[in-house]
């Protein structure tokens, strides 16, 4: 009786192959962070023949473009009545996307591909995390409604429409991590790319996210201006974080969604909006941007507690829908200068001497042992 021929697994990377793995993981985290160019549109086509090809399907000729999401949105109710049937499961299972890893994790043992795995998965998913909720984005103010079906009729058409396409769309994003992973096991097992996921790997690089259907493509253009943080979240500064070519925005601070005037204009903010703001997060961004400094002298604060040896005040204002409930700080004057300084603690102070305890990162009874020396 023949034996079970037993296939030995790679089990480490050469050096080159470890330099090579970088230099994967890098490329694809510079596409998630890519914007658009003028060969995205002629990228893009070559991606769509292949993958409809592969799937044994008609390559449609009409490859419509939308320049934002935003700007297809409101065109979805229409579009989803005239392009015919979705064949985005056909293009799935052309492609294989279940069993996307299944060949690098077959010719690996189990602590390399985990390896692989993390360099490029980490990576990935801080260059592509801004587009993680950008369908949220599209609809966020009616959210609440479509989750309420009696309040469906205040709905707009499009975001209703986009509720229900999100289940046809291909959104090229966080999810798609195998892309990366399928490019490098090519590479380091010198095998030919599968067509369809090469279309895949091409719409990836050229556009955010697309509908296919029997008869058209709908596919939406990367932004013209992407902006994120250290850790992949959309922000800036000085002016929009993402900008499509229609004019389309958002202005994000470390990855939160603000007005447009907190980012290009914070003079503008007043403590009477922030108090008003019920986004917990937008507040929070609002007051840093204001100074929490400046923030907390020019609330109306209550007086919890006093140390006048010391020129301590504990104050403290409620803040409605916050977790935390309050903001609270010490405000001390120098005797000197007259000079006064805010200095933030923990909410759960009661005490300006337990407030100065903590400054200085010592228990209360020995922080008053040292005042009485």
């Amino acid at each position: 009786m023949a034996k079970d021929r037993v296939i030995e697994k790679l089990a480490s990377l050469t050096e080159q192959q470890e330099l090579a793995l970088d230099s994967y993981a890098t490329k694809w985290a510079d596409i998630g962070v890519g914007t658009h160019s003028q060969e995205d549109h002629e990228v893009a086509k070559e991606g769509v023949r292949l993958i409809y090809n592969a799937a044994g399907l008609v390559v449609p000729d009409r490859l419509i473009w939308f320049s934002s999401p935003m700007r297809e949105a409101h065109s979805a109710e229409q579009r989803w009545r005239e392009e015919g049937r979705s064949v985005r499961f056909e293009i799935r299972k052309a492609a294989h996307l279940s069993r996307a890893t299944d060949r690098l994790q077959g010719e690996t043992t189990d602590e390399l591909f985990v390896k692989i795995y993390n360099k490029i998965a980490q990576k990935w998913s801080l260059a592509w995390s801004h587009e993680a909720n950008e369908d949220q984005e599209l609809y966020a103010d009616n959210i609440d409604k479509l989750n309420r079906k009696e309040a469906w009729e205040e709905v707009p058409g499009w975001a209703m429409i986009m509720s229900k396409t999100a289940t046809i769309q291909i959104q090229l994003g966080p999810r798609y991590v195998w892309v990366g992973l399928e490019d490098f096991g090519n590479y380091l097992m010198g095998a030919p790319v599968d067509s369809a996921r090469k279309g895949f790997m091409l719409l990836a690089q050229s556009c955010r996210r697309f509908w296919p259907f029997k008869d058209a493509v709908i596919l939406v253009e990367r932004p013209i201006l992407l902006q994120v943080d250290e850790n992949g979240r959309l922000h800036s500064g000085s002016g929009p974080a993402k900008q499509y070519r229609d004019g389309e925005s958002t202005w994000a601070w470390r990855g939160v969604q603000v007005p447009s005037f907190v980012i290009t204009d914070p003079a503008k903010i007043t403590v009477d909006q922030i108090l008003a703001e019920k986004n917990v997060e937008i507040r929070r961004v609002m007051i840093e941007r204001y100074g929490v400094d400046r923030f907390m002298l020019d609330s109306d604060t209550a007086v919890v507690d006093a140390n006048e040896e010391h020129g301590a005040e504990l104050i403290k204002i409620n803040l409605p829908h916050d977790p935390e409930k309050c903001l609270c700080a010490l405000k001390l004057r120098c005797a000197s200068s007259n000079a006064v300084y805010i200095v933030m603690v923990p909410p759960e102070m009661r005490t300006a001497t337990q407030a100065l305890a903590w400054t200085a990162r010592v228990a209360e009874e020995d922080y008053i042992l040292l005042a009485e020396r």
